[in-house]
């Protein structure tokens, strides 16, 4: 076995290590999710360790990625590392979406609960306000309207504006890395010249 062959296997083998990790971690932590027994659709906060796993895994596999890539580029592996872009921007989605998944799961069902819960209330106040006092039940029924309205706008998947920021500068790291390092190259080609 020659020196390259060498290399690509050791290249192999250690990302399918981490992918196995990675991803056993992501399945675990999606699991957890699905068995939270109630989720605060006003406040979504103690849901970010998923996201933040989500984050870290997808950072793992793009931070690899542009390591693995300057050495297959330098040592003339172009079409693997063509191979392992594709194969690292597939599994970094899989990779933020696997811990998060189950909590989305739980943010549907609870988002459906509560609906059906307040549009069940104004179901019943509508009725009921046909002969009551509708000063009293108008009051009673903008508030469950008003519910309804900030139930309805909750996300279904717990992320923020600075996680989709965090996932744009996270697959830009590549770029970056292939770019600073062709510049370098090429400066340091020029200083030996």
């Amino acid at each position: 076995m020659n020196e390259r062959n060498r290399f690509l296997y050791a290249i192999i083998d250690q990302e399918c290590r981490q992918n196995w990790g990675k991803s056993t971690v992501s399945v675990r932590m999606s699991r957890i999710a699905k068995k939270l027994s109630k989720i605060e659709l006003l406040d979504l906060s103690p849901l970010r360790p998923f996201t933040q796993q989500g984050l870290t895994n997808a950072l793992l596999f793009v931070g690899s990625l542009s390591i693995w890539s300057l050495m297959t580029l330098e040592t003339g592996f172009r079409q693997i590392m063509w191979i392992m872009v594709g194969m690292a921007l597939i599994v970094s989605g899989l990779a933020l979406l696997s811990p998060v998944y189950g909590v989305h799961k739980r943010i549907v069902q609870s988002k459906g609960d509560e609906l059906s819960w307040v549009n069940t209330r104004i179901s019943r106040l509508r009725d009921s306000l046909q002969n009551s006092d509708i000063a009293r039940g108008g009051s009673e029924m903008a508030g469950l309207v008003a519910y309804r309205g900030l139930v309805e706008a909750v996300p279904e998947w717990p992320f923020t504006a600075s996680t989709y920021t965090r996932i744009i500068l996270y697959a830009l790291l590549p770029i970056a890395t292939w770019s600073i390092g062709l510049i370098a190259e090429e400066i340091i080609g020029r200083m030996l010249l």
